[in-house]
Formats: structure tokens, C-alpha cells, sequence
């Protein structure tokens, strides 16, 4: 009987809110299972990084403060990583 494990620890389900997001920014939630590094990466729509931060998550949720103020309006991307995870959404940005 082989058992399944988990390999990673990202919750892929993460939030950003308020989108549509306004020029004073958002806040990214997400979960982890336990404590990781996680890299942040906000693209436009040509796919140019506009954003990258490396954060230390904790165990359960975390949050963190999108700094959108030198951005265009437009579509754009934020992406979550973990290891080998990664997941994302798109945010419009007014």
C-alpha cells in the first residue's frame, strides 16, 4: 500500500483584494502548511516582471502589501511560488 504525501506546501488558493485594484495597491493572501520561502512576481500583459519579492511565509495565512502606485492601468499577472509550485491569477489594476 503505498500512502500520498503532500510535497509541497503552498495552498494554491490565494486572493487578491480589492481587484479591481486601485492605485494605492492590494494585499495578496494565501495559505502555507508550513514555513517556506515564496517569491511573488507581478507581470503585465507583454510579460514583463514589474515586481519580484521573496518573502518569508509563516505557517497558516499570510498576507502581503502589493505596492501597484508606479504601475499603468491595465491587466497583469501575480504569481506565487514555492519550490517547484506555482500558481496565478490575473488582477486588473485601474
Amino acid at each position: 500500500f503505498l500512502g500520498l504525501e503532500k510535497v509541497n506546501n503552498l495552498s494554491t488558493d490565494f486572493s487578491v483584494s480589492p481587484n479591481p485594484v486601485t492605485s494605492k495597491g492590494a494585499t495578496l493572501n494565501y495559505n502555507l502548511l508550513k514555513p517556506a520561502e515564496i517569491t511573488i512576481s507581478i507581470y503585465n500583459i507583454e510579460g514583463k516582471s514589474i515586481l519580484v519579492n521573496k518573502n518569508k511565509g509563516q505557517s497558516g495565512k499570510n498576507s502581503f502589501q502589493l505596492d501597484l502606485k508606479n504601475a499603468s492601468a491595465g491587466i497583469y499577472l501575480v504569481n506565487l511560488k514555492n519550490g517547484n509550485e506555482s500558481t496565478s491569477k490575473k488582477i486588473i489594476l485601474n
